[in-house]
């Protein structure tokens, strides 16, 4: 009797080990020594020719990108005793009163510690904004502390680098010697405002604007002992303004001056001032952050006192060509926006910028936001181009990258995506989540947001965020408002491990704030009501390190850095942690154990947490492993009987559960209805049988087939599956190129060639 059967999805999975890489190798390589099997079509059945492979790249993806965060001037620098730039006045990191003052960290610096941000596990390092800031003081919260721009908010001039950061051969020094590491450089970039105006900048550029005289007053001490009024009248300024209290800054200063039309002027920013400006329509700027006009369609000059300041004569405010990235220039063509965009693009194309984290995202227009996008677009296919015999980065050629701040944003695709052309937002809804699973001191808390992240993000190619706990603009991890990091009695490092735990293993890109990953706490500074200065507080170094700070108030905690180097080097390791398939593992009522897993194509990771140690045994039959590693202690255990057992040892209590050694396997969706046992019948290459075993269920797929699973013999040359209890029998093929469609499964429709996934497609047989 004949009976016609069609067998529509069967896989073939045979992957290659990864065998782990030392951190501390600056490679972007990993190198697998198992052996991989390549399918070859035959008559009615499927050879298996033995393909050893090594030095196959680990790709970078944006999708599971692992983002340090980093204050440049709060980081490292790599010359202690050399001096301010622009006359600024150094800070003291132990000083309670300096927390706005500049406290030496150079971009040279952050090129020394690249080194160290490679074996903390990241592969992207995002950069406050190296662009030339104002160069004096203003006012922090009401007169509470000397503000200078040392974060990077207070523009002065996109077209030259700060001298406090460095030079533009220093900068690319640092970018290209974080590409060599394989890691990118995300670049702060601001577009909705320009930096307050201060004496030290009006003395040179527009002094038309200050107040200079005084008729009553004759001392500074007189000063200091009055309280400020607005007909106070002032001692003559002097070169130096160090001892002049913040409280009476504004003092000096006629708001009301038509000499203001000679700084940005009315066609550039809004703001409640002198000569041509304007008030923003919906607040009042007044002594606030002037907001550039992005959206006017108005065609401008270059504002008076750029042109001065570029002036020869002025090369005493400007020290020279070494800081200067594009040639300032009037285009007659240009709006505000088209200044803005063409400036921040420059740095894409001088020195590879491979992203931008965009300030105030809300404050500018998704056609300005998008508008920059695409100008840097192009001008990173330029650096590209031009370097790519260079750069391995260069040669990958992946998009230019941008995300934004818009407080509050959550796990949600909206304008910003379909209209700035941003990649991802800041993901302001993750870190109270992590706050309350560390609170509660159960992971598992977190398992909800793991799985609705994955889900929105990896099935989206056009949708990711960026998640983080900390920021520059929140209390550090160890310190934190509610006190749920950090307490005066007790440091908590086993919370901090566990908050860089659930962080490192967040679905998506991530952000790390510097310092989160040594024990680094907020500043006790003296700033008023202007709290966020205390997140950005001196990074602590270790003793015998030239930039070590003795007293400093903490010290860098080794035990916490070795944990979340070890989570994020295994995220670095494995793409499924941040762009893979997230599913939970049952432990029953063992409620002190939380576990997951991660596939993305042929990565596959385990990872479990616990509360206290024990013995944890696995079922690990989908992973299609002999051997695994755990890679938080290097233990390697054997799989038996799709088994596996681990010793969760006290300290960590976390597994990070990689293979070790593969093996292959063939993989049976049972469409046919079988709804039996299946046996697998395994031949060599002359015919003889070699086993005839049970296929053991695995799964159900997406069409709610049952799938099972066997391991492939190693000197196998074909099989023939059949159903045992009724003696029906189906020989396959296989295929290594889906879209010949062999057999009667037309055009592969709902067939996905994934990597060295092979599908069997069946045609009819007779039996």
């Amino acid at each position: 009797m004949k009976k016609t059967f069609i067998l529509l999805l069967c896989t073939i999975l045979f992957i290659s080990c990864s065998p782990e890489c030392e951190p501390s190798v600056v490679s972007a390589k990993q190198e697998k020594t198992a052996l991989t099997y390549k399918s070859k079509v035959g008559e009615e059945n499927f050879a298996l020719e033995k393909e050893k492979t090594n030095n196959q790249e680990t790709k970078f993806s944006w999708d599971n990108a692992s983002v340090y965060f980093v204050i440049t001037d709060r980081f490292y620098n790599s010359d202690p005793g050399r001096e301010m730039a622009y006359g600024r006045e150094k800070g003291n990191p132990k000083d309670i009163e300096d927390i706005g003052k500049f406290y030496g960290g150079n971009i040279a610096g952050l090129t020394e510690k690249l080194g160290y941000l490679y074996d903390l596990g990241i592969n992207v390092i995002w950069i406050s904004a190296p662009y030339e800031q104002i160069h004096g003081w203003c006012v922090g919260s009401n007169g509470a502390f000397k503000h200078y721009p040392y974060h990077g908010y207070y523009v002065l001039d996109y077209t030259n680098m700060d001298a406090n950061i460095g030079t533009k051969e220093e900068f690319k020094a640092f970018v290209d010697e974080a590409h060599k590491r394989g890691i990118r450089v995300v670049m702060d970039v601001v577009m909705s405002h320009a930096g307050y105006n201060t004496i030290e900048d009006a003395k040179h550029l527009f002094p038309g604007v200050l107040i200079e005289n005084s008729k009553e007053k004759k001392s500074k001490e007189d000063l200091e002992n009055s309280q400020p009024k607005e007909d106070l009248n002032l001692p003559q300024l002097t070169e130096n303004l160090e001892n002049l209290q913040p409280k009476f800054y504004h003092s000096y200063i006629d708001y009301n001056s038509k000499e203001w039309s000679t700084w940005w002027t009315g066609k550039w920013v809004k703001a409640r001032l002198g000569g041509d400006y304007t008030e923003d329509e919906n607040k009042a700027i007044n002594k606030e952050l002037p907001q550039f006009i992005t959206d006017s369609s108005e065609k401008v000059e270059i504002p008076p006192f750029l042109k001065k300041k570029h002036e020869k004569e002025m090369e005493s405010f400007y020290p020279s060509e070494n800081y200067n990235i594009v040639k300032l220039q009037d285009i007659s063509s240009f709006t505000v926006q088209d200044y803005l965009t063409y400036w921040l693009s420059k740095w894409v194309e001088e020195f590879g910028i491979d992203g931008f984290r965009c300030d105030s995202a809300k404050n500018v227009s998704t056609i300005t936001w998008k508008k920059l996008k695409d100008k840097c677009s192009a001008a990173y296919k330029v650096w590209c181009e031009e370097n790519k015999a260079t750069s391995n980065i260069a040669k990958e050629n992946l998009p230019f990258w941008m995300t934004g701040e818009h407080f509050d944003h959550g796990v949600i695709k909206d304008n910003y995506y379909t209209e700035g052309g941003f990649d991802s937002m800041i993901n302001f809804d993750f870190r109270p989540k992590v706050k309350a699973a560390v609170n509660y001191g159960s992971a598992s808390y977190m398992d909800s947001t793991y799985e609705e992240y994955a889900k929105k993000i990896n099935n989206d190619s056009a949708f990711n965020v960026l998640s983080y706990i900390s920021s520059h603009d929140t209390y550090s991890i160890n310190k934190d408002r509610s006190g749920i990091f950090y307490s005066v009695i007790e440091k908590n490092v086993e919370k901090q491990k566990l908050a860089g735990t659930l962080l490192a293993m967040c679905p998506g890109a991530i952000q790390i704030f510097y310092g989160d990953e040594a024990g680094r706490i907020d500043s006790n500074a003296s700033c008023g009501t202007d709290e966020d200065q205390k997140t950005r507080s001196q990074m602590p170094w270790l003793l015998g390190d030239k930039c070590h700070i003795a007293n400093l108030g903490y010290t860098f905690n080794e035990k916490i850095h070795a944990h979340w180097s070890k989570v994020l080097n295994f995220r670095k390791r494995h793409i499924a942690i941040g762009a893979g398939k997230h599913e939970k593992i049952d432990f029953g009522y063992n409620s002190d154990l939380y576990g997951f897993s991660r596939t993305k194509d042929n990565d596959k990771v385990i990872v479990v947490i616990a509360d206290s140690p024990k013995e944890v045994e696995l079922n690990v039959l989908s992973l299609s492993a002999k051997k695994l590693r755990n890679y938080y202690s290097r233990e390697e255990v054997d799989v038996v009987d799709g088994k596996a057992k681990f010793e969760i040892k006290e300290n960590n209590n976390t597994l990070l559960i990689e293979i070790a050694e593969r093996v292959k396997t063939i993989r049976f969706s049972d469409n046919l209805g079988w709804h039996t046992d299946i046996y697998a019948k395994f031949f060599d290459s002359n015919n003889n049988e070699i086993s005839n075993d049970k296929m053991s269920y695995l799964t159900k797929n997406e069409y709610n087939q049952n799938v099972y699973q066997i391991t492939i013999p190693d000197n196998a040359a074909h099989v023939v599956f059949n159903d045992n209890a009724n003696y029906k029998t189906v020989k396959m093929k296989v295929i290594t190129d889906i879209s010949q469609n062999i057999g009667y499964y037309l055009n592969g429709k709902d067939v996905k060639n994934k990597h060295d996934e092979f599908y069997v497609n069946s045609y009819y047989y007779d039996f």
